[in-house]
């Protein structure tokens, strides 16, 4: 499901994007350099199945492989 644009207010907008920024940059400086092959083969995988769509009564719906590619890669990808 997307959200439309003009949904979200700045109150909300703007501390998911700072907490999204920290996140980020903890996990680049946690990044093990030789898993990068590995994350980026498991992300490719997410981004094709991302375009197989199932109808589903007068709407459809895609497939999202977060759950499986996070237990592939583990905790210390």
């Amino acid at each position: 499901m997307h959200i439309s644009e003009g949904i979200l207010k700045a109150e909300i907008i703007i501390p998911a994007a700072v907490v999204a920024g920290v996140w980020v940059a903890y996990l680049l400086y946690r990044l093990n350099f030789k898993d990068i092959p590995k994350i980026a083969c498991m992300s490719a995988i997410f981004f094709v199945a991302s375009f197989i769509h199932i109808p589903l009564g007068p709407t459809a719906i895609h497939l999202v492989l977060g759950g499986l590619v996070g237990a592939f890669l583990g905790v210390n990808a």
